[in-house]
């Protein structure tokens, strides 16, 4: 769910080394991601674009140390984010960190009213301009877990409407 490069150019900068694999639905967003990268002047080696739903990527037998996920989640039905994180999860090494970025709802008073009221036009927007499937949201938190992860950090802004977390895998084996 990269979208057009956002998160990836300067983290490419930052970790010109890494190794990357970058999932979208959207061959096109993908396209521009790669252009955007080379207009900066950051090269391709090392990165894989794929073009695929993320509930429905496998991986290739691959297993990463680094999962970001930034507005993703939150795109998601119950069913497709069951499917995503499982899957994901199922490819992260014992001791991944696992970044997150995405819209939620604040908890009380007039922040919570206002949140519900965005998110209720953005999932009505976009489930019209993009065919988006999800009607609302569904916390990823308790899968998280049961894949055997913890927050170590969560920060909101903009009335906490948005959210940023890092959950990391506590290093037991995968059952």
């Amino acid at each position: 769910g990269e979208g057009h490069g956002r998160f990836l150019i300067p983290f490419r900068r930052r970790f010109p080394e890494a190794e990357i694999v970058i999932i979208d639905g959207s061959e096109r967003m993908l396209g521009i991601c790669a252009r955007r990268l080379e207009e900066d002047g950051l090269s391709k080696d090392g990165i894989t674009f794929v073009h695929s739903m993320i509930e429905d990527w496998r991986g290739d037998g691959r297993t990463f140390d680094l999962i970001v996920t930034n507005f993703l989640l939150d795109c998601l039905t119950e069913e497709q984010l069951v499917s995503a994180v499982g899957n994901l999860a199922s490819m992260a090494s014992p001791e991944a960190d696992w970044l997150i970025a995405d819209f939620q709802i604040a908890e009380k008073g007039a922040r919570k009213w206002r949140s519900r009221v965005i998110l209720a036009l953005l999932y009505g927007f976009f489930r019209i301009t993009a065919r988006l499937e999800a009607r609302e949201l569904v916390p990823p938190d308790e899968l998280l877990r049961a894949a055997g992860f913890r927050r170590i950090e969560r920060k909101t802004w903009d009335w906490e409407l948005l959210k940023s977390e890092w959950w990391r895998r506590d290093g037991s084996p995968r059952p």
